[in-house]
């Protein structure tokens, strides 16, 4: 009877297992593919929660949402949606988009993946299969890192009750996230044994103690809830700590504070929030205006010129700062060839710059 239910417990383990793995994969196919861009990411989750409208649309919603008061409206398809209601729809859609069941779960679950890449990386032999999953795991990191940071910044900006919730559990898992990535940085190499075989060369071997003390630092983690820490001094001892991240400094102490040895209660550290807002504003808006001015032809750049030239309506400052934005694009030069665009940026430069008042 015993091995019977202990058979009938492992198969709806490994269930529950299969599930979780599948329900990751289709996360990353609906996942957009520029980790890096948020208004990539937010216009992604616009267009997820409406479905029935353009991605160009979706873009232009994105655009609102970070620019326009919060109790104030905006267009949706043929809907009016409040735009706080829609910071918070849209935050939630991108907090799922890779939490399997929960947002708990998932933070949970990274704990145990990283034990078994540790595990894996450290077993005596290290496969390329091995050093995928590794690598992969870190990649993935940093998208979900993205995610967070948009989440944390429309949370920010909600005034519903639960986003204030919301925002504590998605800090907590950002700190986690950098952790178990220095984690497993530390104690696992960048190159397989099977590598080493192919170009007969040795390459850089992780003690195997070392493995054993971050898969020891994992446990404790996973043994308590989710908010609990480490004291700064043994994260960095694990070369674990980033509480001195910009983003992550302010509310450091006031969120894990009471893990330190001089910690006292009756003392409250002083919470200076980092505006993951306005941070996430500059990069939504620098990351649209960018898209928008790569699409445009080069009759269109040619045709604002001279309309703008002509106009004699610009100031000598708003031309100052057209000629600084001009040498910013002359460094970075967007779509066609750089040629081109280097020469139509200098005859550009030089007509503004005579059009300056003396």
């Amino acid at each position: 009877m015993e091995n019977n239910i202990s058979e009938e417990a492992l198969a709806t383990r490994q269930r529950a297992k299969l599930t979780r793995l599948r329900l990751i994969q289709q996360s990353k196919q609906l996942r957009p593919q520029s980790v890096v861009s948020p208004h990539i990411i937010v216009s992604q989750a616009v267009k997820r929660s409406y479905p029935n409208i353009s991605y160009e649309e979706a873009q232009k919603v994105t655009r609102s949402l970070v620019t326009t008061p919060p109790n104030e409206k905006v267009k949706v398809g043929d809907k009016e949606v409040k735009i706080e209601d829609l910071q918070f729809k849209v935050a939630e859609s991108i907090e799922v988009l890779n939490s399997e069941t929960n947002s708990v779960q998932e933070y949970f679950s990274w704990f145990e993946d990283c034990a078994k890449i540790i595990r894996n990386m450290n077993d005596g032999y290290i496969t390329d299969s091995d050093l995928m999953e590794r690598n992969e795991w870190l990649d993935d990191s940093y998208t979900r890192e993205a995610e967070l940071m948009v989440c944390l910044g429309l949370y920010r900006n909600s005034s519903f009750p639960e986003a204030q919730q919301k925002y504590n559990q998605i800090y907590n898992k950002l700190v986690k996230l950098r952790q178990l990535r220095n984690a497993i940085k530390e104690c696992t190499g960048n190159a397989s044994d099977e590598t080493r075989e192919r170009i007969e060369h040795d390459i850089y071997v992780v003690d195997p103690q070392t493995a054993i003390q971050y898969l020891r630092v994992i446990q404790l983690f996973q043994q308590h809830q989710q908010y609990w820490n480490m004291s700064k001094a043994q994260l960095r001892k694990m070369h674990m700590f980033r509480g001195y991240d910009d983003d992550l400094d302010g509310e450091y102490d006031y969120f894990y504070g009471q893990y330190e040895p001089d910690y006292n209660p009756n003392v409250i550290p002083t919470r200076e929030k980092y505006s993951f807002m306005s941070r996430l504003r500059e990069l939504i808006l620098s990351g649209l205006d960018e898209d928008y001015s790569s699409s445009r032809s080069y009759g269109e750049h040619l045709r604002e010129i001279f309309e703008s030239i002509n106009s004699g309506h610009e100031s000598g400052s708003e031309l100052q700062e057209r000629i600084a934005s001009l040498k910013e694009r002359r460094h970075n030069p967007a779509n066609g060839t750089e040629r081109r665009i280097k020469s139509f940026l200098a005859s550009r430069f030089r007509e503004l710059s005579n059009n300056l008042p003396k």
